[in-house]
């Protein structure tokens, strides 16, 4: 996205994210990735023309307090698009994203969790499902702490 912003003509690109393990690096010329949480913006006022965000408001915990920061860093006439389902609506386990001994359970990738499940199973239905589909116990109660209890997933 940000090479794509580059290229139809913004001067600079600066993506943000509260995962620790992504760290703060230059991804390109112009674009750079800054370890941040939304709720405590640290940039100045008005430092931004164009605030947009695709696919984040399912993951932003304190909208109004979120909302506030965007409004306090956009430019006197810029403009904020943000995106997303601000209610459980990945179908895919709500985007699951777990390492356990090693293994990655990923939303789009080797996710054992049946597509819309998490909608209508409980935590123990949940964790019964995944076992049987082979998933080792411990793996299965991370999976399902990640779905029902992870904090950076606005439920």
């Amino acid at each position: 996205m940000g090479a794509e912003l580059l290229r139809l003509g913004a001067r600079s690109v600066i993506t943000i994210n509260n995962r620790a393990d992504l760290g703060s690096r230059r991804l390109s010329d112009g674009h750079l990735l800054l370890n941040m949480d939304a709720r405590a913006l640290e940039f100045p006022d008005g430092e931004f023309d164009i605030v947009l965000g695709i696919a984040v408001l399912e993951h932003l915990l304190d909208l109004d307090r979120v909302l506030a920061e965007i409004f306090r860093v956009l430019a006197r006439n810029g403009g904020a698009y943000l995106h997303g389902g601000p209610l459980w609506s990945c179908g895919r386990g709500h985007h699951v994203w777990v390492q356990a001994d090693g293994v990655k359970y990923e939303f789009n990738a080797n996710n054992p969790v049946p597509d819309w499940s998490h909608l209508i199973l409980d935590r123990d239905e949940m964790k019964s499902c995944l076992e049987e589909r082979r998933i080792p116990a411990a793996h299965a109660r991370k999976i399902v702490e990640w779905i029902y209890d992870d904090p950076r997933l606005n439920r």
